[in-house]
């Protein structure tokens, strides 16, 4: 036994008889068997049992417990204790230069040596650190004032109330009223283009006057008439206009107008001459007489004939 176990030995001794000494002139005064309760005496009577083993035994309980410690840990192989290693420390990249006092020409050394671990072991550490420190803990104190207020807010801002309310005391915030607004149509530029119209000149009986031309396909064009053009000699003629025509409205700024009616309004008598009827000659018929065919009987020679011939 060490020189420290020693004192540490002793000292527990002499605490315990201190406190037994205490306890016996306690005793003595006022009496063993008469404590002042049956608790107090019996609380008194562990704490002196407490310091017993405590004092004695300390040293065979702690070494228990080391043994048993002892076993469980890993020695190494000159017998020393291995120190524990942390899944989740890891391990440094190292890298060592070899700079030897004396050089071998058999086997020399490297000129640089370098060691690079495997990143994936580091990942793989980081990715068990983060999944052990996974988790979300939220704990939410609310009291009945608090939840009534919340409720009251949020029904007036379902039902309408804070588009009206908010809007005053924060001039950013903008509701939507359920209102769409309507797209008003963008004038898009006129489109014209130069072209001639024909058709038949027509105006109206109003002040101003106003001109039409109807096309053939009896659709009215309006027709813009600048200033120093005539044309109520022209109404009712069929005429070819000439300008810039914007079909969406149907206009025509007419620049020229051509008077396509040849022929005069006023009907000219043109003399005519009737034919006299001539009478037709018709050729009288001639009767030719038609000749019949006679017929004229014709003689076969008989074989004893030509016999009789031959003989003679």
């Amino acid at each position: 036994m060490g020189r420290k176990k020693l004192e540490k030995v002793w000292g527990n001794a002499l605490v315990f008889l201190a406190s037994l000494f205490h306890s016996f002139l306690a005793g003595t005064s006022k009496g063993w068997g008469q404590e002042e309760s049956s608790a107090f005496g019996t609380g008194r009577k562990q704490n002196l049992v407490l310091i017993f083993i405590y004092t004695f035994m300390e040293e065979d309980i702690l070494g228990q417990i080391k043994s048993e410690n002892a076993k469980k840990q890993v020695r190494g192989s000159g017998g020393k204790f291995v120190s524990k290693v942390d899944p989740t420390k890891l391990p440094p990249i190292s890298v060592t230069t070899n700079n030897p006092t004396s050089v071998s020409t058999t086997n020399p050394p490297d000129l640089v040596s370098l060691k690079i671990t495997n990143p994936l072991v580091y990942i793989k550490y980081w990715w068990k650190r983060i999944m052990a420190n996974e988790g979300l803990d939220m704990r939410i104190k609310v009291k009945p004032l608090t939840i009534f207020g919340v409720a009251l807010i949020l029904f007036s801002l379902a039902f309408g109330l804070g588009g009206v309310v908010l809007p005053t005391f924060f001039p950013w915030m903008k509701f939507n009223d359920g209102t769409t607004a309507t797209a008003s149509p963008t004038s898009q530029p006129q489109i014209l283009k130069d072209t001639a119209l024909k058709g038949t000149l027509t105006k109206t009986n109003t002040n101003p006057v106003k001109f039409y031309l109807i096309t053939t396909s009896t659709e009215a064009v309006t027709l813009e008439i600048p200033v120093g053009f005539n044309l109520i000699s022209l109404v009712g003629k069929r005429i070819l206009a000439v300008g810039s025509y914007d079909s969406k409205n149907k206009v025509l700024e007419v620049e020229d107008i051509q008077d396509l009616e040849v022929l005069s309004t006023t009907p000219v008598p043109i003399p005519t001459v009737t034919p006299t009827p001539k009478p037709t000659e018709t050729a009288n018929p001639t009767i030719t007489p038609t000749s019949t065919p006679i017929l004229e009987p014709t003689i076969i020679p008989t074989p004893q004939s030509t016999e009789s011939l031959e003989i003679n």
